[in-house]
């Protein structure tokens, strides 16, 4: 059945093809310089999960890793800090739309590091989709097929 295992492919897929992961809301916590992550400090953080596709995804769960010698942490700057979090779900992320997630925080390594070093590494870990927006929003009014009936008037 090679449409069902195409099916089952894109659904595999749709991450990587349809799912844009933002680091968003970066704050220094409690206080910090502005715009630059000096060592061991504390940033919470959002992550803007944006579904571009026609699924809609449910119970989308994020892996949030620590890079570089930074930890992350579910809770502020009293939290455990961890190599990485797998925080609650999203219950629902429909599709053509976006999400913020809670606060997050991570903590910068205890040495200083180069411009451009990775600090985060954050993907879908698991997720489950159904097919409501496909079927909702595209159905309704069809003009084809059109039927005409025809037939003579008597006077």
């Amino acid at each position: 059945m090679p449409l069902i295992d195409d099916f089952a492919n894109e659904v595999n897929s749709y991450p990587a093809n349809n799912v844009t992961l933002t680091v968003v809301d970066l704050a220094v916590t409690p206080t910090g310089t502005v715009g630059a992550i000096n060592v061991n400090e504390v940033w919470a953080f959002r992550v803007r999960v944006a579904n571009n596709g026609t699924l809609n995804m449910t119970n989308v769960s994020l892996l949030i890793e620590g890079q570089n010698g930074t930890t992350v942490s579910g809770i502020p700057s009293t939290g455990l800090w961890v190599h990485s979090i797998n925080p609650l779900a999203l219950p629902a992320l429909n599709a053509h739309s976006t999400q913020d997630t809670g606060k997050y925080y991570f903590k910068a390594p205890a040495g200083k590091k180069p411009a451009g070093t990775e600090l985060l590494r954050i993907h879908v870990s698991s997720y489950d989709v159904n097919l409501d927006w496909i079927l909702i929003n595209n159905t309704g009014d069809s003009t084809t097929p059109t039927k005409t009936y025809t037939n003579e008037v008597y006077p």
